[in-house]
């Protein structure tokens, strides 16, 4: 048998699941030992063999002494790399074992890489020594902005909006032409905007962070989330009918986030007194999900301040000689959907007295038992 060598670029991990077969297999025994660079045992050190075609996957640590084994293993053709003792891929950009083979009851499979390294030092060409270096460069670059990735969001969680906006700023540095980087760095413009005291540096802070989504959309312009955080930040400048195409241009990119972009558009329109749009907005919202109750409960109280007049379409609200509130059905309507939908909701008792208020009843179908099916006769 022979061992072939294949280069490995450590971008993603994925996991693969083991899905038993039907039928029986052999079970063989492997063993070896695992060497490192430095020519010394690599104890804690774990050896995975994986197999591509069945998704067979077995990762087996070795001893202080850098062996390793195991009488699990399902005959078959295997690749084999190795983790080091944290989980964590061994020498990324190196070689792993390629196809080994496992037939016989028992397999040894030895891993040198100090006598890797050496071997394949000897014949490899000037070319593949540097893709091998690339490679090496690349995946360092990856594992750091990975680190400023989650530093940037513990900063957040901590508070530490400011310290978020800096470490994106460094990660922009180390590569810019990652559209998560860049959403990323909009993120923490976004986030330091929202708790920015200061409005006029607040500003400043949103107007970067569309900066940022721009640049994330010019590289990817099929990502929803970046429009719809763009739309936001958009609204805390101003800028209403940006805001407006931000979001829904989200909602055409992601449908299957459709209802929430909707309803973020008509909390824009709402807050900027564009109530007739705001409710348009929140119809696509309820189109997209049936079951998105905060559209009920805004549209209906967005309606509780259209104020019949000449110029008002139905529906709207009036009020009588005596004083009294004459609200379209549409709103006790959409608050029973609410309470139906979001019974311990947030807004449950303010739906609850909205109604008693109207002069209406609290109906909702939420709790109660459906009809028994009737008897066959």
């Amino acid at each position: 048998m022979k061992n072939k060598f294949v280069i490995v670029m450590l971008v993603a991990l994925i996991t693969v699941l083991w899905i038993p077969l039907a039928y029986s297999q052999s079970n063989c025994t492997v063993r070896g030992k695992i060497i490192g660079e430095d020519g010394k045992p690599l104890g804690g050190a774990s050896v995975v063999y994986s197999n591509d075609e069945t998704g067979r996957k077995y990762s087996i640590k070795a001893d202080k002494s850098g062996n390793y084994y195991s009488i699990t293993v399902v005959a078959g053709r295997y690749k084999v790399s190795l983790l080091d003792a944290s989980g964590q891929p061994l020498y990324p950009g190196f070689f792993v074992w390629a196809d080994v083979s496992i037939q016989n009851p028992e397999n040894v499979t030895d891993v040198n890489i100090q006598k890797a390294r050496a071997e394949q030092g000897a014949t490899m060409s000037d070319e593949q020594k540097k893709k091998i270096e690339a490679l090496k460069q690349e995946n360092a670059k990856i594992g750091s902005l990975n680190d400023k990735l989650k530093l940037s969001a513990q900063q957040q969680t901590q508070g530490l909006f400011e310290d978020s906006v800096k470490t994106m700023e460094e990660a922009v540095q180390i590569d810019s032409s990652r559209d998560v980087v860049l959403a990323s760095l909009g993120n923490a413009y976004l986030m330091a905007g929202r708790h920015n005291a200061d409005h006029a540096a607040a500003k400043d802070e949103f107007t970067k962070a569309v900066d940022a989504y721009k640049k994330a959309i010019a590289i990817k312009p099929t990502v929803g989330a970046y429009y719809n955080n763009m739309g936001e930040a958009y609204a805390k400048i101003g800028d209403t009918q940006a805001a407006v195409d931000a979001y829904t241009q989200a909602a055409q990119n992601d449908p299957t986030e459709a209802a929430k972009y909707y309803f973020n558009l008509g909390a824009i329109l709402t807050n900027s007194g564009k109530v007739d749009e705001a409710n348009a907005a929140f119809n696509k919202a309820i189109l997209a999900d049936p079951n998105k109750a905060d559209a009920y409960y805004q549209r209906a109280i967005n309606l509780l301040g259209r104020m019949c007049g000449p110029s008002t379409p139905p529906p709207c609200v009036s009020v009588d000689k005596d004083g009294k509130v004459l609200a379209p059905p549409e709103v006790a309507q959409g608050l029973n959907k609410y309470l139906e939908l979001a019974p311990d909701g947030p807004f449950a008792q303010t739906a609850k007295d909205t109604i008693t208020m109207l002069g209406a009843k609290v109906e909702t179908s939420f709790g109660k038992k459906a009809p028994s099916a009737p008897r066959k006769k």
